[in-house]
């Protein structure tokens, strides 16, 4: 094997390489959509048919003969590289008026260089093989910017609209095509393969990387507001809403004043619940407490003096995930106070240290072992979708309990720190 062969071959193979495993991938990979799937799947089979083209052109170049089978290669190069970028439009945005004006352009951009066979107004090959430059040659250059500034423009207008580090990826894409076209027209010495279709094969695993990332992220925000549909559904329990509406009524005959505003409390807790299945923000830990204290006071005309509470909140200036303290409070009540002989109380804390928030919820309850597996679904749906909810926005949950003792719920909500889907730092 000689040096320009071994050249050769250490410039195609990676990029075969590197298309062969994107497109295994893409092939295993349930985590993106199926019009993208299938954007990507003609992405690499046009530039696979570039890096063919790339290096026929280049052997055909170094012959004084076959110039007719050089001006082939060489319109089909021209022709092919802007649809790329077009593709990459369609991974970024949708297929609008736009989209569809700047196929249009790459679909006269190829028109251009097919006059190459009979004009020599973009380029020609002479019988000694060699490349004359046209009038409009430049023009392949000038579309590919011009659908670059567009590819720009959606890059940073969903980078904006998400704000997630991968947005950067699209981004960056554009940068290295940019720079590949520069070194392409700067360079005078013949490449096997060009740099922009190197760049090219770079870019489509970016794109690939940055779809799977943005598939999962949408993901997680089903998830989030699948979660809030059972955490709700484990809490507004029909014998809850039975036991409430009873506790309402009898008071209705011995204190109406008191059966109003239990009833708006009832009123309170069941909006709040399900305002919750439409929100995946941050609300302050004050507005919450507003929220366990509707529930509270329904607990208390049922339970009278059996459940007692307590609170000790030294600061309330922080946020937490919907659907978070309330469900440890109804745990540390139902499952806590509740089932011990003679009730107990129930103690909720906030307070702050050099890095965290910190929220408790502590009852001198039943407790249980937190090495075992609940018995009761309930409980450990509550408490796994909570710490799943916490972690999402990256706060934790910590549960000790011990048997016959209590159980202490402790959410830690860092002070500084960055907060997914569009929220604001701490």
């Amino acid at each position: 094997m000689n040096a320009e062969t071994a050249n050769v071959l250490l410039m195609i193979l990676p990029l075969t390489i590197a298309l062969t495993g994107l497109t295994a991938a893409v092939l295993i990979d349930r985590f993106i959509f199926r019009e993208h799937r299938r954007a990507l799947f003609v992405i690499v089979a046009v530039l696979a048919s570039l890096i063919v083209q790339n290096y026929f052109e280049h052997s055909l170049s170094e012959r004084t003969t076959y110039s007719y089978w050089r001006l082939i290669l060489s319109i089909y190069g021209y022709a092919v590289r802007p649809f790329v970028i077009v593709l990459f439009l369609r991974l970024v945005g949708k297929r609008d008026k736009l989209f569809y004006v700047a196929l249009f352009i790459a679909i006269a951009n190829a028109l251009l260089y097919l006059t190459a066979t009979f004009s020599g107004m973009a380029f020609s090959i002479n019988e000694d093989n060699h490349f004359i430059r046209g009038p409009l040659n430049l023009t392949v250059y000038a579309v590919s910017v011009l659908l670059l500034i567009y590819l720009l423009f959606l890059s940073v207008k969903q980078a904006y609209r998400v704000r997630k580090i991968e947005s950067v990826l699209p981004i960056l894409n554009i940068c290295i095509v940019g720079v590949t076209i520069v070194l392409d027209w700067v360079t005078t010495k013949n490449m096997p393969v060009s740099f922009l279709t190197g760049g090219m094969v770079i870019c489509s695993i970016f794109y690939y990387n940055w779809l799977h990332l943005r598939f999962e992220r949408e993901h997680e925000s089903d998830m989030l507001r699948g979660q809030n549909v059972k955490l709700m559904l484990s809490q507004i329990q029909p014998h809850f809403i039975y036991n409430s509406l009873s506790s309402i009524s009898e008071l209705c005959e011995t204190d109406a004043k008191r059966a109003q505003a239990l009833t708006d409390d009832f009123a309170d807790y069941l909006r709040y619940n399900f305002t919750a299945l439409t929100t995946e923000k941050l609300i302050p830990f004050e507005k919450q407490l507003e929220q366990v204290g509707s529930y509270l006071n329904i607990e208390k005309a049922r339970f009278g003096d059996r459940v007692n509470i307590v609170f000790d909140t030294r600061t309330k200036d922080f946020e937490v995930p919907t659907l978070t303290v309330q469900p440890l409070v109804e745990n540390a009540v139902r499952h806590g106070v509740c089932k011990r002989a003679g009730g107990g109380t129930v103690t909720i804390r906030s307070f702050e240290t050099g890095d965290y928030f910190v929220a408790e919820i502590a009852d001198d309850g039943v407790g249980f072992d937190v090495n075992a597996v609940t018995t009761d679904g309930n409980v450990h749906v509550g408490i796994e979708n909570v710490k799943t909810r916490l972690s999402y926005f990256g706060d934790t949950l910590e549960i000790e309990s011990k048997i016959g003792v209590g159980t202490t719920a402790t959410i830690k909500v860092p002070k500084y720190k960055s907060i997914p889907d569009g929220g604001k730092v701490r």
